[in-house]
């Protein structure tokens, strides 16, 4: 079955109403993706790691990433809109800490 909307202006559904419509619909759910950038085979490309993503590789929470870097224990880059953390920056950290 495939649904075909297109709208180009205001659309007001009441939500049972829309319930009623989409109960027989069956969304396929995508197979899980690894996060990217943090499988062995992808790491050693990556140049740099959201704070998420440090974070997930010091085992740590985002939190604690930024409070590294705001303690200057961490440096990041704002080169692009959000904050990155180098690798080597990461690589550095855990050599000093270790």
């Amino acid at each position: 079955m495939t649904i075909t909307i297109n709208i180009t202006g205001l659309l007001t559904i009441d939500e049972k109403e829309l319930g009623r419509i989409l109960s027989g619909v069956q969304i396929p759910t995508p197979a899980p993706q690894p996060r990217s950038g943090l499988s062995p085979s992808k790491s050693p490309t990556r140049l740099a790691f959201s704070a998420n993503e440090a974070a997930e590789l010091l085992s740590v929470t985002c939190k604690t990433v930024y409070r590294l870097i705001a303690n200057g224990k961490l440096k990041s880059t704002c080169a692009i809109r959000h904050k990155s953390i180098p690798r080597a920056e990461i690589e550095r950290f855990l050599r000093e800490t270790s």
